[in-house]
């Protein structure tokens, strides 16, 4: 076989389940400390926060009333998802989510690809979601200065410093002066990073029990707040229920009429995907799990079936309670109401509001720092779980999968914790929530696809749990057209056709890059490829001995 062949076969090399299964079990692997109700907190801690509670706002200046099936749209592609991630994770519960279904199942530049997409979705999540916790604490501390949600002590020309440390360089705003501001460094943002950085070094099971705290308030408060906006019900808001605005750029935005309603309610559900992510998130914790095989599934469809529910619930709420134009501009009242739309419509509104203070704004303010806050621990530590993942493989450095005394890989929980820090500062909002649903996008798909492949594959494999595939099958009782996958990619493509140019050209260039670092780091490193070729090539003659064992004679 020539070089030329080897280097395409070693693409190709499915990991080694019965190895990947031993490595888990392992005393070198990560401390088994989670049971099922930790799974379903960590699920939940990762879903409901920036989405919910940041996000909606963009979401309705896109569909306005739409946005109610817009989260419907997400739910159902995340469902498919959500039944393909829990099928894999109970028949392969090792840590590294996606990454380790898909080498398994699939091969070795596949795994690559689709981890390569995790490392973007939960680094650039957690920068978005650290965005979305500045704009609640800027709405809170603005709070305190007056009751009126349209002005902004932070948006202070007389004090542009304010501003200046508080953005990134890629924010600006103009105040009702005229004046444009624009911003230096996300401070705020790079702090609460910090933390979460700090307090994951600590180990697993130490963040569960804090993540469980905070996902009891906000679950509350989100409870709260949809409350607070079916008081606030305005019958008026679903007239004229769809957007229509001229852009800054002089172009016309019409979601009217059925096309423009459907590409609307898509372009919302591309924006509220995000809403979602943090279920997967679950699986890469899958080595730390007591019983995987029962309680994976049970972790990641049941923070799935709860979030649903409360999102739909609220985007009914908030779309009832504040009309489309209230999130349409560029001026400090617009932009607060897309920064932490609940906070402001409450404001406004005067909900639980006593002595001429909103305490209704000031609990879903409170919340909505909780929330992001339990977000952004799920989001660093999943992403730290794929390096760790792909370090143990030999695709990254070994240094990546070292864990400390306390059962947690300190190391590149740091180095993961400063690069969000760093971005989290520069950024904004928009940009990243656009990078990180095109990145989970590409790992949903590639996960749906996986579960039909590994079931052709491997129909020996023991699978305590199976997704429905709705399959015509052949003779021999394999999948041959899975109708529930082939939904559920078509749901994604459709998704990712609704993101804007440059987030798509954006994507092709970081997977450009990582094909690069594969190619020079990976292909040379893999363990995966060590033992299927180095083993193989030392097995055969050397070519400068015609065919006989090195370090012979022509005589021996």
């Amino acid at each position: 076989m020539s070089s030329i062949q080897r280097g395409f076969a070693r693409l190709g090399f499915q990991k080694n389940i019965d190895r990947l299964l031993e490595e888990a079990h392992s005393k070198a692997g990560l401390a088994k400390t989670l049971a099922a109700k930790d799974l379903i907190v960590l699920g939940v801690a990762g879903i409901i926060g920036a989405g919910i509670f940041v996000l909606i706002g963009q979401g309705i200046a896109k569909a306005g009333v739409g946005v109610i099936p817009a989260f419907v749209v997400a739910a159902a592609i995340c469902a498919v998802a959500g039944f393909a991630y829990a099928e894999l994770a109970a028949a392969i519960p090792a840590s590294g989510s996606a990454y380790a279904y898909i080498y398994t199942a699939m091969g070795e530049l596949p795994g690559w690809m689709v981890a390569w997409a995790l490392i973007l979705e939960y680094a650039v999540g957690a920068i978005a979601v650290a965005i979305g916790w500045r704009n609640n604490l800027l709405a809170l501390i603005n709070q305190f200065k007056d009751s009126d949600p349209t002005t902004d002590l932070f948006s202070n020309p007389d004090k542009p410093w304010l501003y200046w440390f508080t953005h990134s360089p890629l924010e600006s705003v103009t105040t009702a002066s005229g004046t444009v501001l624009h911003g230096i460094l996300n401070v705020p943002s790079i702090l609460i990073v910090l933390f979460c950085t700090l307090l994951l070094i600590r180990g697993t099971k130490e963040s569960a029990k804090f993540t469980f705290v905070l996902v009891i308030i906000k679950v509350a408060i989100l409870i709260l707040a949809i409350i607070g906006g079916f008081l606030a019900f305005n019958a008026s808001n679903f007239s004229d229920p769809l957007p229509h605005y001229a852009k800054p750029d002089g172009s016309q935005y019409d979601a009217t009429g059925f096309f423009g309603a459907v590409q609307a309610v898509f372009a919302a559900a591309a924006i509220m995907f995000f809403a979602y992510i943090g279920f997967d998130s679950v699986s890469t914790t899958a080595e730390e799990t007591r019983e995987p095989k029962k309680d994976l599934p049970r972790g990641i469809l049941g923070s799935l079936a709860i979030t649903t529910i409360l999102y739909v619930l609220a985007a009914f709420a908030l779309s009832s309670a504040a009309h489309w134009t209230t999130f349409v501009g560029d001026s400090v009242a617009a932009t607060n109401a897309r920064g932490e739309p609940f906070g402001y419509v409450f404001e406004q509104n005067g909900f639980l509001q006593f002595n001429g203070f909103g305490f209704g704004a000031l609990l879903v303010r409170i919340g909505a720092l909780i929330g992001t806050t339990s977000v952004l621990l799920v989001l660093i530590l999943g992403g730290v779980r794929v390096f760790f993942n792909m370090s143990r493989d030999g695709l990254l450095p070994g240094w990546m999968s070292t864990v400390s005394s306390r059962g947690s890989p300190a190391k590149t929980t740091l180095l993961y914790g400063g690069f969000t820090m760093a971005f989290a500062g520069l950024l904004t909002l928009g940009a990243a929530v656009d990078l990180v649903n095109i990145g989970t996008l590409f790992a949903f798909f590639m996960v749906i696809l996986a579960v039909w492949i590994f079931r052709v594959r491997r129909p020996d494999i023991e699978r305590p749990f199976t997704m429905a595939l709705w399959a015509i099958k052949g003779r021999d009782g394999r999948p041959l057209v899975p109708f529930l996958s082939i939904l559920g990619m078509l749901g994604v493509v459709a998704l990712v056709f609704s993101l804007d140019k440059f987030t798509l050209l954006a994507s092709v260039t970081w997977a450009g890059l990582g094909l690069l670092v594969y190619a020079f780091y990976g292909v040379r490193n893999s363990k995966e490829a060590h033992h299927r070729h180095v083993a193989a090539s030392e097995e055969e003659a050397d070519p400068f001995t015609n065919g006989r064992p090195a370090g012979t004679t022509r005589d021996e």
